[in-house]
């Protein structure tokens, strides 16, 4: 991730982590949803952020990109849900981790 205020990330930075955390979604999401529909239907549970709601200090780009799937979510439940598929997104707070 890139630290520091979100108006000093450069280009590069707001290039990779949305394409990484939203786009890659979307796509994945396309990908499945038709072999999911083959079998009746299913469920999908993206991995969003607490920064998703209330975004983290010094991580803008992170905290807008994690809004975003959020917002995925929002648009592509309804449309999946005739399709047969259940899609949720979980945002869990800060985790302790060795990063």
């Amino acid at each position: 991730p890139v630290m520091g205020a979100a108006l000093e990330a450069d280009e590069a930075a707001w290039e990779k982590v949305g394409p990484v955390n939203v786009t890659a979604a979307a796509m994945l999401i396309k990908l499945v949803v038709p072999h999911m529909e083959k079998r009746g239907g299913g469920s999908i549970v993206l991995v969003s952020s607490l920064a998703g709601y209330m975004p983290f200090p010094a991580l803008g780009p992170y905290s807008v990109s994690k809004a975003a799937l959020l917002a995925l979510v929002k648009v592509l439940a309804p449309e999946l849900r005739p399709r047969g598929v259940r899609l949720n997104a979980v945002a869990p707070g800060l985790v302790r981790t060795r990063f």
